[in-house]
């Protein structure tokens, strides 16, 4: 359950790109008009895990798809390959060993991540609303967005998100996850794509 969080909370994030704008309100605004936009969206990533417990840190690497309709893949390639596929009401989940498939409408946790992810998409994570509280800033060459649960169970599930935009594309380059305990996760995104084509066959269950 601990991978499938970290690919839940790395999803809400990447779909909703940040305006290069100093006004909040425009910000939200361009929030809206890019998401609306984006069709598609596929790439890279590198996740750096961080334990309290532990002396070396957990690297993973692995690509994305995502496509209007609820359809997301998020692929782990290395060290060990593991697959999380949304398509519509059923997730996939798909191991060297095993492979699940479970509908979202029969489980309250997923039809959970699917309603916050899908508000991803549309912006509505950066509005706040309900689900979180937020700020943006500027630091260097980025902007950044910090985002704080209001929710019983997604505070339990972090403490704190920070996401990372290059300002000059207006894309988002980096999600932190911060949890209670020290223990946090990087998930730097590599190379993405917007509006290209994708084969459907990837949001496919193996």
């Amino acid at each position: 359950m601990r991978r499938i969080t970290i690919v839940f909370v790395s999803l809400l994030f990447f779909l909703a790109p940040l305006a290069a704008q100093e006004d909040d309100a425009a910000i939200k605004a361009q929030i809206d008009q890019s998401a609306s936009q984006t069709r598609t969206l596929q790439g890279s990533f590198t996740q750096t895990k961080h334990m309290s417990m532990l002396d070396e840190d957990m690297v993973s690497e692995g690509v994305l798809f995502y496509a209007k309709g609820n359809r997301l893949r998020w692929e782990y390639k290395s060290p060990y390959p593991y697959t999380f596929i949304l398509n519509g009401a059923t997730v996939a989940l798909l191991s060297d060993d095993r492979s699940d498939v479970i509908d979202v409408n029969q489980s309250k946790a997923f039809r959970e991540i699917a309603r916050i992810m899908m508000a991803s998409v549309t912006g509505q994570c950066i509005q706040g609303g309900k689900d979180f509280q937020v700020s943006i800033s500027s630091s260097g060459g980025e902007w950044v967005a910090t985002l704080v649960p209001l929710g019983k169970n997604m505070k339990a599930l972090f403490d704190t998100l920070v996401l990372h935009y290059d300002r000059t594309a207006a894309v988002v380059s980096a999600v932190e996850m911060l949890e209670r305990n020290g223990d946090r996760t990087l998930i730097e995104l590599h190379d993405l794509r917007i509006n290209q084509p994708i084969d459907e066959s990837v949001f496919d269950a193996e």
